[in-house]
């Protein structure tokens, strides 16, 4: 199914959101999330909740925004509560991290972008 994306005008400020979410059963934290911009568009701000905090790499367009921390549940903390336990708090157990761009007279009619969680393979993969 196509994803409908509003267009954005040369000149012109676009925002998106990147969702991060633990599928695995245990806890994680010291997660890294890297987001290359789209060639052509010039980075504005990051923000994130669920403790990330987010740079960007100071390229004059595109570049890298690097965002690092995080502390999210698996899913055993998440739907499983020991006897005796304390339930899993409630609300959402993701992330959010929205960044915001301005698209430069340079930007491409069909931006792409890449996001990668642990770019840098440094989560140990347990089976």
């Amino acid at each position: 199914m196509p994803v409908l994306v509003a267009a954005i005008a040369t000149n012109g400020t676009g925002t998106y959101n990147i969702i991060v979410e633990n599928i695995g059963t245990q806890n994680t934290t010291g997660i890294k999330v890297r987001d290359t911009l789209p060639a052509g568009t010039k980075f504005l701000s990051a923000n994130a909740d669920r403790g990330f905090t987010c740079t960007h790499d100071n390229s004059p367009t595109g570049g890298n925004v690097t965002c690092i921390g995080g502390k999210l549940l698996g899913t055993e903390a998440e739907f499983y509560t020991p006897p005796g336990g304390s339930p899993a708090p409630t609300g959402h157990q993701w992330a959010v991290i929205t960044i915001k761009f301005f698209a430069t007279p340079f930007v491409q009619p069909k931006m792409h972008n890449e996001v990668r969680v642990d770019p840098d393979n440094e989560i140990a993969e347990a089976n």
